[in-house]
């Protein structure tokens, strides 16, 4: 008569709650551990079958094959299944005894002790702690320097538990990030599971800027990027190995560095590092839609990094030529996450005010605009801040309002956004942002005609009152006071009922007050201009009064008088209608 493997599976868990012998119970794990292999005879072993397993575990007549057959079933019974990871957490000898097998001169025995522990800590914060405070990591690093055929297996438990803040704080401490880097060498010569297993760990550790500034001192970008180059050459000549996962890792790590300001400072003087950028934003556009992509897209990442500070930007732009090579990546390459991280290298390029007429000769304005059309959210975003930072120049304002490169102008490009994006207050915040410095720009200049065509599609920029931006009412209440004092019959400026309901946002107490003086000014020229508004303001300007005896110590003299002043007026305004 033949059992089923659910009868054979009760009857296994029967013997070892009762206490069996060593060979009975060794032979009993390796039957657990073979149906451990399926997930629905694992689901049916309950922890009391875990519970035996680790007291026999204890048991010092145990060899270490009889050892190596209950990691394997112990092991097994643990993966993806909190409640039995829960109850070895709760068996504090055993995993005492487990961890230390990862010392044993038997290899079997040291992989499959590992191994228990990779399937302890899997997306499982409680038992990565655990394994950090029984001093997990040194036992790893020092089998991952002895250089034994556990080595891969001891990488991949790293891996996992440096996700772990605090594993990867004592990964630090421990000199273990040195230790990778002097093993890195080796693994590069042959790339296999050790290689992608210790990019992996430098990816998570990377986000550390200890770990960044270590790096960089070990100059391991240079390294990187050799190997990611190496390895795309290799999949361009066919080669059949996919090296995706490995990529991927060396390109993470290489931008988490460039988020550090040390790095980046020392990186902007590196002629290798740059060239490396230009060289992979100039290939042929052919492989830029293949697998070169990664190289670009990390140049790219790389470059917007090291553009943040303004002093960089303009160095990258007058000295290095990159925005041009960004435009020809921008033009040639069809990959989403190029474009996207192209983009954002202009962005940050944009903001120094000596690079604005530049790249506004470089037609920048003339490559986003077929951009604000994308359906992808983010291309559009970043696409319209391009076009903020550089309508603060007077030429670029009138090439955004005016230019016209056949897919219209780029002001209608991004009110057309506005309007296809309405259910992301981002692109709004933006679009309004956008007609709002073009607003002061023209202003400033004194360019009536401008500023009356930005004038005749305000509802962006009323907008934002209503938006939950707070930050940016101040430019909103600006530019349309301006509007108002400069658009030739400002009684055509029509207002929206929005404002009713946004106006008492305008003057709370966390707003600066600047910005709650200029409000108070727009809303007495809207009252004043628009009859019809007289008298909707009164309350909201009373409890304005009201509150700012409160602040006058702390407030500016001028802007103090300021309110006051202009807050009286829309209440006088209302009480003479």
């Amino acid at each position: 008569m033949f059992s089923t493997p659910e009868l054979i599976d009760e009857g296994v868990a029967a013997i070892l709650a009762d206490n069996p012998t060593d060979d009975v119970a060794v032979l009993a794990a390796g039957v657990v551990a073979q149906a451990g292999r399926e997930e629905e005879r694992r689901l049916k072993f309950s922890t009391a079958t875990l519970d035996a397993l680790c007291v026999i575990y204890l048991r010092e007549s145990l060899d270490e094959v009889g050892l190596h057959h209950l990691n394997r079933g112990i092991g097994n019974l643990l993966v993806d299944n909190e409640a039995q990871r829960i109850a070895l957490l709760e068996h504090d000898a055993a995993l005492d005894k487990i961890m230390a097998n990862i010392s044993s001169q038997d290899e079997d025995l040291a992989h499959s002790s590992i191994s228990v522990l990779i399937n302890l800590v899997m997306d499982f914060p409680r038992g990565q702690q655990k394994v950090v405070e029984k001093k997990g990591i040194p036992l790893l690093l020092k089998r991952i320097e002895n250089g034994t055929l556990t080595r891969p297996r001891a990488l991949q438990l790293l891996s996992v538990l440096v996700q772990n803040e605090y594993a990867c704080d004592k990964l630090v401490s421990l000199s273990g990030i040195d230790l990778l880097l002097d093993c890195l060498p080796a693994f590069l010569a042959e790339p296999d599971e050790n290689l992608e297993h210790a990019i992996e760990i430098l990816e998570t550790a990377s986000e550390n800027g200890i770990v960044q500034k270590r790096l960089y001192a070990r100059q391991v970008h240079l390294v990187l990027l050799e190997e990611m180059e190496k390895l795309v050459n290799q999949e361009i000549n066919m080669d059949d190995d996919d090296y995706t996962p490995i990529l991927d890792a060396c390109l993470k790590v290489v931008v988490n560095m460039t988020h550090n300001d040390e790095v980046v400072q020392g990186m902007i003087t590196e002629k290798a590092t740059l060239g490396k950028f230009r060289g992979w934003m100039t290939y042929p556009g052919s492989i830029l839609s293949g697998k070169a992509e990664d190289l670009v897209m990390c140049a790219c990442l790389c470059i917007g990094n090291l553009a943040r500070s303004d002093k960089n930007a303009a160095s990258l732009v007058n000295d290095h030529q990159f925005a041009k090579y960004l435009l020809q990546v921008l033009n040639d390459c069809k990959s989403l996450k190029v474009q996207v991280a192209t983009l954002s290298a202009l962005r940050h390029m944009c903001i120094p005010a000596e690079n604005k007429a530049y790249l506004g000769h470089l037609s920048v304005l003339e490559a986003v605009i077929p951009y604000l059309k994308s359906p992808t959210p983010d291309v559009v975003l970043t696409s319209t801040v391009i076009l903020r930072h550089l309508s603060s120049e007077d030429r670029n304002m009138r090439a955004v309002i005016y230019s016209n490169s056949g897919d219209g102008t780029a002001l209608s490009a991004a009110l057309e956004a506005a309007e296809k994006h309405a259910d992301t207050p981002a692109i709004q915040c933006e679009v309004g942002r956008l007609l709002a410095i073009l607003i002061k720009t023209a202003a400033k200049s004194n360019a009536i005609d401008p500023l009356t065509k930005v004038c005749s599609n305000l509802a962006p920029v009323w907008n934002l009152l209503t938006l939950p931006y707070p930050t940016v009412y101040g430019e909103a209440v600006l530019a349309l006071s301006l509007a108002f004092a400069h658009y030739p019959t400002p009684a055509e400026i029509a207002v929206p009922e929005s404002l009713a309901t946004a106006a008492p946002e305008l003057f709370q107490p966390t707003l600066p007050a600047a910005v709650r003086a200029n409000a108070a000014q727009l809303l007495l020229v809207v009252q004043t201009v628009h009859p019809e508004w007289t008298g909707r303001f009164d309350d909201i300007a009373q409890a304005a009064l009201g509150n700012l005896p409160q602040e006058a110590v702390d407030m500016d003299r001028a802007i103090y008088d300021q309110l006051t002043t202009v807050l009286g007026k829309i209440v006088a305004h209302a009480a003479s209608e």
